[in-house]
């Protein structure tokens, strides 16, 4: 022990004698009158900035369409954007079977919202890989600001799936993962089961609390300071602190005068335990905490990898490195921030942390990037941080040298950037997803034939031959998906789906008691199986599982929700993939969970609507609001159903009232909130219809100004303004609609109508093609396309332009074609074609030899 600590320890050992003489008794009656901060919430975890909005499966989350003008910390302006779907940065937009898509997962290091999106290593790293690979590779930017291991598991799970990457890297910080990962989980207390085996929920369940508490397991603090207190390593010194405030007072002042003394960073940093688990790790300390820390977050980086490859994409972990790793002039000033020697911290191996992650990864045969020698290695390391303003995270130089070193990572390491098999898969899938099960099946044989042992494209051809009525095969599919992985939930589901569409209930039973054993947590099972004992009158075991299952559901303190949220994103994934009774069989489930859910009311009206069950959606709707009287989304999708039905019944007596209806609907929404911008569109819609022209015009421009990234409401503006034939304007609201969405084909389409008009052929063919391109099986887009090119070749017919007449007429034809092949009976395209035959024999007659 040095002599400063030794003066320290003397120090404070008078002051808590002083502090006892002083206090006595009395302070125990003052304290009993003093407000406790115990009482109150802890702070806003990290992420919980104004462009995130409240999440119930993952705290927080990105808010859709956000976009802040902003100053980074060189003064260079620059705006925060959230796409539709929650990332950072433009749209991702359709998937395209040849696009290759990295998804870059991790926390504040891999968002930066401090910083301008070109300067991100997400961006970088997209631009590096299509110098190198082509414009066909997209990267993704999953960050989410205070998210750890866990989140972004649940991240890659409700949001990351979506997305359809073929590569998703985890990008883990080793200054803070570890640590959030023990707090922001209860030290694995509070694991969510859908997401992780039922093993693993057992195996953290009963971990060790270190902090003190009440009878309800809220934290009790320092009556004074509202600081955390730890719980005494004596049953009696626990009791006498949970009863008097007194005792905690002191117990409190007493842990952090002993974390001086000792440098025991557990006892100086308990609030929030950044540097007990941080330096703890370089001390390669046998802390309890510690060790099941690492374990945590070892095994969330597995359920994470399997996750991601059950779906077919490949994973990869890049390791980042803290600034007290790289540059020892910031480790000096962490050591006197804490009022420690670095000689009483023991043994110190910084690169401990990343030697972890990396031996895991390597044992499991993961690829995974180390940055740390790189880092350590630069000339400046204080430059690749925010060290001008005292931030730990990554500057743009930070940023630039971690894009070149992931670049080159994955050019070296990935398969899946490159291997024909998944080029066969992702067209497998795309022609499965557009209803061409023909040319779906090769595509998906082929892959299979490619790589023999890879999951995905075995479901996806069992998903197919389901879909067919091909039982026989679809079965043997998912065998064959089985032996590969027996613990495939998909396989296994997907086998019993098979058994009960074929009316095999004794061998769809088997399965499912099969399934329960090889995944005892997995709460969908279960409720399978208790319906399968229902059909077959066996009451007894009907009541022996729904036993087991309440069991489950009561096993933790928001299992109930955390399935109520999984049944909803599968309702989402069914409807996706247009498996739409499969989608409502989940929605129900989640309300046999807690029927009183409007968000799952909600997502079983949307899907009934798109069902075209009217009555029954808005009966669903209503359901919503009487549970939130308040649920404007409820409310505004009442009024656009009352909408429609109106243009349903056009000309007839029941317009009225059908358009009376969404007009109340509509002013109920707006008299809460007066910018909601899907009323102000649904109002503006039926001004339209009512003839109130000018009124609908208002109400878009209010809703522009409210919203000016709402696409929709610039889109509508230009749909009226080409109504009243002023297409001039109508193309400039389009263009503004195709700014802020690029990736609808619906806005290109409608301002190529609008230049057609105009007689602007060239511009009208430049937007409809980009329409086509975007959505090849939309047959108005093919259709008007081909009619264009028609007209281009009449007008370059009419100045003699023969060879180029020709090409335009050949390339129609060729459209027209396509549409007769995709429908037969489409009488104008084949119309079209008899008149483009005549009108190139009439040029080959006339085109001398």
């Amino acid at each position: 022990m040095t002599a400063r600590t030794v003066r320290q320890w003397a120090s404070q050992i008078a002051l808590a004698g002083v502090s006892l003489v002083l206090v006595g008794g009395l302070l125990e009656v003052g304290l009993r009158l003093w407000p406790d901060p115990g009482a109150a919430g802890g702070p806003a975890p990290e992420g919980a900035r104004s462009f995130m909005r409240s999440d119930y499966a993952l705290r927080w989350f990105p808010r859709e369409g956000t976009r802040q003008e902003r100053v980074d910390p060189y003064g260079q302006p620059y705006v925060l954007r959230i796409n539709s779907s929650g990332q950072r940065g433009a749209e991702a937009g359709p998937r395209r079977p040849q696009q290759r898509r990295v998804l870059f997962i991790g926390d504040s290091f891999t968002i930066a919202s401090g910083l301008s999106e070109e300067d991100t290593f997400v961006v970088q790293t997209g631009r590096l890989l299509q110098d190198a690979l082509g414009p066909h590779i997209l990267a993704i930017n999953g960050g989410v600001d205070g998210y750890n291991t866990f989140q972004q598991l649940a991240y890659y799970r409700y949001h990351g799936t979506f997305l359809q990457p073929d590569v998703v890297v985890l990008c883990f910080f080793v200054g803070n993962d570890f640590r959030d990962n023990a707090v922001g989980t209860q030290r694995g207390g509070d694991l969510n089961p859908v997401l992780v085996p039922q093993a693993l929920v057992q195996k953290y369940k009963d971990a060790p609390d270190p902090f003190l508490r009440d009878q309800h397991r809220a934290l009790l603090r320092d009556p004074l300071s509202g600081a955390i207190v730890p719980k005494p390593a004596r049953g009696w010194a626990a009791a006498l602190q949970q009863k008097s405030l007194l005792a905690r007072l002191l117990g409190a002042r007493y842990a952090r005068a002993k974390g001086r003394w000792t440098s025991d960073l557990w006892l100086l940093d308990l609030d929030s335990r950044y540097y007990f688990y941080e330096i703890g790790s370089y001390q390669r300390r046998a802390h309890p905490l510690i060790e099941l820390t690492r374990n945590l977050t070892l095994d969330c980086i597995a359920q994470m990898r399997y996750a991601v490859e059950a779906d077919g994409a490949e994973f990869a972990v890049a390791i980042l490195p803290s600034q007290n790793q790289v540059d020892p002039a910031h480790w000096r000033r962490t050591l006197e921030l804490l009022d420690v020697e670095e000689a009483d911290l023991g043994p110190l191996h910084l690169p401990q942390p990343n030697r972890l992650i990396g031996e895991f990864c390597a044992e499991r045969q993961i690829n995974y990037l180390d940055l740390l020698d790189t880092f350590a290695a630069a000339d400046r390391p204080a430059d690749l941080y925010l060290s001008i303003i005292q931030d730990l995270h990554f500057s743009p130089a930070g940023h630039q040298l971690a894009a070149r070193q992931m670049a080159n990572f994955l050019l070296d390491h990935s398969v899946f950037l490159t291997n024909p098999a998944i080029d066969a898969y992702r067209h497998g899938l795309s022609r499965l997803h557009s209803g061409d099960l023909t040319g779906a099946e090769v595509h998906l044989r082929s892959s299979v034939e490619a790589r023999p042992k890879w999951l995905p494209p075995r479901l996806a051809l069992g998903d197919l031959y389901q879909r067919t009525g091909m039982r026989h095969q679809a079965l043997e599919s998912y065998r064959q998906a089985l032996g590969i992985d027996p613990l495939s939930l998909c396989a296994l589901d997907g086998m019993g789906q098979v058994l009960l569409a074929s009316a095999d209930t004794s061998a769809a039973l088997a399965l499912y008691v099969q399934a329960l054993k090889v995944r005892p947590g997995w709460v969908p099972f279960y409720a399978q199986l208790r319906d399968l004992y229902v059909s077959r009158s066996n009451q007894l075991e009907a009541e022996r599982i729904t036993y087991r299952l309440q069991a489950l559901l009561d096993s933790g303190d928001r299992a109930t929700r955390y399935w109520l949220a999984d049944y909803n994103f599968m309702g989402e994934f069914h409807t996706r993939q247009q498996q739409l009774p499969r989608a409502e069989q989940m929605y129900r489930r989640a309300l046999e969970l807690d029927p009183a859910s409007e968000a799952t009311w909600n997502n079983l009206a949307d899907l009934l609507q798109r069902q075209q069950q009217t009555a029954t959606a808005l009966a669903a709707y209503e359901q919503a609001l009487q549970h939130d009287s308040l649920n404007l989304k409820a409310r505004t999708n009442r009024a656009t159903i009352y909408y429609k039905l109106a243009l349903r019944h056009k000309g007839a007596k029941e317009e009225q009232s059908y358009n009376q209806k969404a007009l109340e609907e509509t002013e109920r929404v707006l008299a809460v909130d007066s910018t909601y911008k899907e009323a102000l569109n649904n109002l503006s819609s039926i001004y339209r219809a009512l003839g109130r022209d000018q009124a609908a015009e208002t109400i878009l421009l209010k809703s522009i100004a409210a919203h000016p990234d709402y696409a929709t409401a610039y889109f509508n503006l230009g749909g009226l303004y080409a109504q009243q034939k002023k297409y001039e304007a109508a193309i400039r609201q389009y263009h503004k609609a195709i700014d802020l969405e690029p990736h609808k084909a619906a806005h290109y389409y409608a301002a190529g109508i609008a230049h057609l008009l105009l007689g602007k052929l060239s511009e009208a063919e430049k937007a409809v093609r980009q329409a086509h391109t975007l959505n090849t099986q939309e047959v108005n887009y093919l259709h008007d396309l081909a009619d264009i090119l028609l007209l281009q070749g009449e007008r370059e017919m009419a100045v003699d332009n023969r060879d180029s007449a020709a090409e335009k007429w050949r390339e129609a034809q060729a459209y027209y074609r396509q549409i007769t092949a995709l429908n037969p009976q489409h009488q104008a395209a084949t119309a079209r074609l008899h008149q483009l035959a005549d009108n190139l024999a009439e040029i080959d007659r006339k085109t001398p030899e």
